[in-house]
């Protein structure tokens, strides 16, 4: 009887270290076919499995589906889709009517393109009219109906900054850009004057005027525009408004505590 219970736990034994050798055969086929999938992998990759070879566009308002769809082509296919876009993405930007970009990846080999496009804001007035941006960009368009109501932008030249070597867009340069920040600011704070005004200039002290609808009554609002400022040339225009006697030519209000108006007569 002891023998063969000893013969049993021997047997025992021996089947269990069957089983641990076996599952141990497992592991290492599990490990190596783990290996086998990321060489796999790489290899796929490296012959382009893993390439762009499929590029989509979002509908935009201003640019032209064939023309988007091209420019996302050329920065697109060929790019694996496992690495960083970012030069993709500066390509897209240097369009002058594209503000921002987004890619959706759907692997294995598809991309698709979304846009902000840039929007005018106003008018730039440099022997002909260009409308431009909130970030002083010049827009190629040619839309009358959008850019009828915008303020007009008079510098003292007609000057852009220079840009990135290969980027063919055009910036206002310092003057350009201290007019469109006068006009933003009044989009922002009294929107609803913005109809009221003809256009934002530099006079010769280098001083920001603008000019109002009623009767070209010239405002020098100085180097920034003020809180108090604002709320002066609402009074004044719905005073001008109003109609009746000849009102003032000029209003400076450039200098701190001081209105100093000019009439007909220069006073």
């Amino acid at each position: 009887m002891t023998v063969g219970r000893r013969s049993v736990r021997n047997r025992r034994r021996s089947a269990s270290g069957r089983r641990r050798g076996a599952r141990g055969l497992k592991l290492l086929l599990l490990l190596a076919l783990t290996g086998l999938s990321c060489y796999g992998a790489e290899r796929c990759d490296l012959s382009h499995y893993f390439s762009v070879r499929e590029v989509s566009v979002e509908p935009t308002r201003r640019i032209p589906a064939g023309e988007l769809l091209a420019l996302s082509r050329e920065a697109l296919l060929g790019r694996s889709m496992l690495g960083g876009f970012t030069g993709a993405e500066a390509v897209l930007r240097r369009h002058p009517l594209i503000k921002d970009v987004s890619l959706h990846r759907r692997f294995p080999d598809r991309v698709k393109v979304v846009v902000t496009e840039r929007e005018p804001v106003a008018m730039l007035n440099c022997g002909e009219l260009l409308p431009v941006d909130n970030e002083g960009y010049v827009l190629p368009l040619n839309d009358p109906a959008a850019c009828a109501k915008l303020p007009l932008l008079t510098p003292r030249k007609a000057a852009f900054e220079n840009l990135e070597p290969g980027d063919s867009r055009h910036r206002l340069d310092k003057d350009g850009r201290m007019l469109l920040e006068t006009s933003l600011a009044f989009r922002r704070a009294a929107p609803e004057m913005l109809p009221l005004i003809s256009e934002f200039t530099v006079n010769s002290e280098g001083k920001i005027t603008l000019v109002t609808l009623n009767d070209g009554v010239q405002v020098v609002i100085g180097k920034w525009v003020r809180p108090e400022t604002v709320r002066y040339l609402k009074w004044m225009m719905a005073r001008l408004a109003e109609g009746g006697e000849a009102g003032p030519r000029e209003v400076d209000l450039s200098f701190d505590g001081q209105i100093i108006v000019k009439d007909t007569k220069g006073i």
